[in-house]
């Protein structure tokens, strides 16, 4: 904060103190939003200190118990709600107050959230617009679900929610619950629906701004852009929301995850450099006592982030490694992952099989079916996806490479494909291979260009590298992977990464695909 700042907000407070009493806490609001949190949060405190007894201190609380929250402190926050004299406040700010305990309890005692949660919608006989905290409950009831696995369960609560959510008084938890709504209703595939709710969420905020959710929101913007393979442009659009979003600034509620989905985007999109950059930031703004209150949120694009990057920085036995803690945890956050995640598990199996785990391979199948028993249509085809990979069964990953919706996981399982059919054809002549060029090796290999087509996407033959042409034409000719590496000096893993940057510019998902393009060049630009 500049100078000026610091002197405009000491003026607006000088205001507030000649005559607390009658100040709308709206007021208080806009001083959090042009402030950092950490400063709001210091603001907040030093009133409640100068008017620990007033008409307004109940609202100072509320105030206060938000900010905390933001700052990824809920067990400070239910304390400071837990402050308030008990049947001497508003029925506003008890209500609030409610939600603030219901929702940083189930951060804090993640084991009993769900009983807790299903005690309090009990309590209302499932008449939730009576009580606030009754709505706080249903968004804990949809959180649960979402991490156990059924996500039909956990849009039923969401869609709940949302239709109930404006009767909360408070405008920061009500916009907190509606876009933790919106975020898994993306996380479901819905977009448009949610898409419908984050625009709900962005008119009352542009009445009424509060931190941290500009940054909820860019966070189901990326959602919904990664699930449309829309990876470049969800950069640009949500880089400046990125850019504010420091250590500083204190907001650690959804920022984190933010910068979790712009790692996974960027890693999609061949950016590493920047994918590590993302990632990196995501680990300096998790909450200062660790990533504790977020894995028990399990909020999947932070472990998918991880893994990713895992992967691009050492190896598919980093990745492994990192798999197989999350396999062995008793939380199983692999369960939401593959949830939530289109080609996550058949990417995890992939890992697994590759480096010869075959109980990690085992346990991933398995949590698969788990997935799949729980929400049998929408899980079906990564299901199959994973089984294709296992069984290496070329029919089950080729309905995945044409069927899926979502455009990362469908050149997953071209890639899938692809290698399957190597393993098939067995391994090249003797002639053609050079033991150790390639093996063990792991090279990172930045996208060469931007996308810029439709939406901001470049496509073409002309948008590959010289590198990804070269690639390209060698597929073509019907040379495998490994035949690829051996040619141009390369690890396989590389040769796989620059055919699914082949196939998302050129929009195609099977290499005979490529020499119609390659046809198509010739005629475009015959040579004499």
């Amino acid at each position: 904060m500049t100078r000026d700042d610091a002197t405009a907000v000491v003026g607006r407070v000088v205001e507030l103190l000649q005559d607390l009493a009658d100040v709308p806490i709206e007021t208080l609001r806009s001083i959090a939003q042009e402030s950092s949190v950490t400063h709001a949060v210091q603001l907040t405190e030093a009133l409640l200190q100068l008017t620990p007894s007033g008409s307004s201190a109940g609202w100072l609380r509320c105030l206060l118990s938000e900010l905390l929250f933001i700052a990824g402190r809920p067990a400070d926050s239910v304390a400071t709600v837990a402050a308030l004299p008990q049947g001497a406040v508003a029925p506003s700010v008890a209500g609030s107050a409610a939600v603030a305990e219901v929702l940083s309890g189930a951060l804090l005692h993640p084991h009993s959230a769900e009983a807790s949660a299903r005690r309090r919608l009990r309590a209302v006989a499932g008449d939730i617009d009576r009580d606030p905290a009754a709505i706080a409950a249903a968004s804990v009831m949809a959180d649960c679900q979402a991490r156990a696995g059924d996500m039909e369960e956990a849009l039923h609560w969401s869609r709940l929610v949302a239709h109930h959510a404006d009767l909360v008084p408070s405008p920061f938890w009500s916009m907190h619950l509606l876009v933790e709504a919106a975020a898994r209703l993306a996380d479901a595939g819905e977009d448009a629906e949610a898409e419908k709710l984050a625009e709900r969420v962005r008119a009352r905020w542009d009445r009424a701004p509060y931190p941290g959710i500009e940054a909820a929101l860019a966070r189901v913007q990326a959602k919904v852009l990664i699930q449309r393979g829309l990876w470049s442009p969800l950069n640009r659009q949500v880089n400046d929301v990125a850019a504010a979003a420091t250590p500083e600034r204190g907001e650690r509620l959804h920022a984190p995850l933010l910068l979790a989905q712009l790692s996974i985007a960027a890693v999609y999109a061949g950016d590493l450099p920047t994918a590590q950059t993302r990632i990196e930031a995501c680990r300096r703004l998790l909450p200062e006592r660790g990533a504790a209150v977020w894995d028990t949120r399990h909020a999947p694009e932070v472990p998918w982030a991880e893994l990713l990057w895992e992967e691009c920085d050492g190896g598919p036995k980093r990745a492994v490694h990192r798999l197989t803690r999350l396999a062995r945890d008793p939380r199983a956050p692999l369960v939401r992952l593959f949830a939530t995640v289109p080609g996550a598990a058949a990417w995890a199996a992939r890992i697994a099989v590759d480096a010869g785990q075959r109980g990690l391979a085992r346990h991933i199948g398995a949590v698969t079916e788990d997935v799949r028993a729980r929400q049998p249509v929408r899980a079906a085809l990564s299901a199959e996806h994973v089984r294709g990979v296992l069984d290496r069964d070329p029919v089950a990953l080729a309905r995945a490479a044409t069927q899926h919706r979502h455009a990362w996981a469908r050149a997953r399982a071209a890639s899938d494909l692809a290698a399957s059919l190597e393993d098939r054809a067995g391994p090249p002549p003797a002639w053609q291979s050079e033991p150790g060029r390639h093996r063990g090796s792991w090279h990172v290999v930045p996208a060469a260009q931007p996308e810029r087509d439709d939406g901001g996407q470049e496509s073409g033959w002309e948008a590959l590298s010289g590198r990804e042409q070269q690639v390209a034409r060698l597929a073509a000719a019907g040379l495998t992977n490994r035949q690829i590496a051996s040619r141009v000096h390369c690890s396989v893993h590389t040769v796989n990464f620059h055919l699914r940057s082949v196939f998302r510019k050129l929009k195609i998902t099977s290499r005979v695909e490529i020499g119609r393009h390659l046809a198509s060049e010739a005629r475009a630009h015959p040579t004499g």
